[in-house]
């Protein structure tokens, strides 16, 4: 009998140890799965932010581009839903967006005086986001944190700040030929572009992304999807040509 009640407890104690070894795999694979839906996550709100971002950009630009005598940006950012400078209320922006990074805390705000020329985040994450951002976000690549992406705007007319002015050796000899040798053509400086004004695309994704916003936090991975369906959406408007889409209708509940 003792020989097999050995037998028996070693048995025992290996199916306890392979136990333990499950456990733990187990436990590493959970781990790993919660931090690729973090990361699917913060991209995603990544993403939501450059949208949100610029939403506002282009809503002070356009409260300045429309101020009735001199130009002047708003004292708050409630005044980018009604503008009560003129006989008919203007509308710049459709709704006050919250951060998506930190969507208790209140916006930064970019201040000229009392008056507000941009936002930018309250977070101090480490964007994951490094490359691929657009002419007026290029400075966002190096940022050492979201409070760094700062969505300035830029009225009509004004130079954007990647757009650098000429060097002097570049107009040297135009005005006065016998300076520079040979006469050169007079440089003619590029006029800045002015802001884009929203359009029906863009509408079209603010429904899109305050339809997502709904869905709960801790619903990360219908979040996600929700983002990339809007994202889509909006390309796919910008290729029909600038039709407004029809409202995205937010995903059912994973069961």
């Amino acid at each position: 009998m003792a020989p097999h009640r050995g037998r028996a407890t070693r048995a025992a104690g290996f199916t306890y140890v392979g136990v333990l070894i499950a456990i733990a795999l187990a436990g590493l694979a959970l781990a790993g799965t919660g931090r690729v839906w973090s990361t699917v996550a913060q991209r995603e709100r990544e993403a939501e932010l450059l949208f949100v971002g610029d939403q506002y950009r282009r809503a002070i630009a356009s409260y300045f581009d429309a101020s009735p005598g001199a130009k002047e940006y708003p004292r708050s950012l409630a005044e980018l839903l009604e503008d009560r400078r003129q006989p008919i209320t203007r509308r710049h922006l459709r709704r006050l967006y919250a951060d998506p990074m930190a969507p208790e805390a209140p916006w930064g705000l970019v201040r000229i005086g009392d008056r507000i020329q941009g936002v930018y985040s309250s977070s101090t994450a480490v964007p994951i986001k490094r490359a691929g951002f657009g002419p007026n976000d290029a400075a966002f690549a190096s940022a050492a944190s979201y409070r760094d992406w700062r969505f300035v705007a830029q009225p009509a007319g004004s130079a954007r700040p990647d757009q650098a002015a000429p060097a002097a050796s570049a107009v040297e000899g135009a005005e006065f030929p016998g300076l520079g040798g040979a006469p050169r053509e007079p440089t003619t400086l590029a006029r800045p572009e002015p802001a884009p004004a929203p359009d029906a695309c863009d509408d079209s994704r603010a429904r899109d992304v305050a339809v997502c916003a709904q869905l709960p936090l801790d619903r990360a991975g219908e979040r996600a999807r929700c983002m990339a369906a809007a994202s889509q959406r909006f390309a796919i408007c910008r290729r029909s040509g600038e039709r407004a889409m029809p409202p995205l209708v937010a995903p059912k509940a994973e069961r």
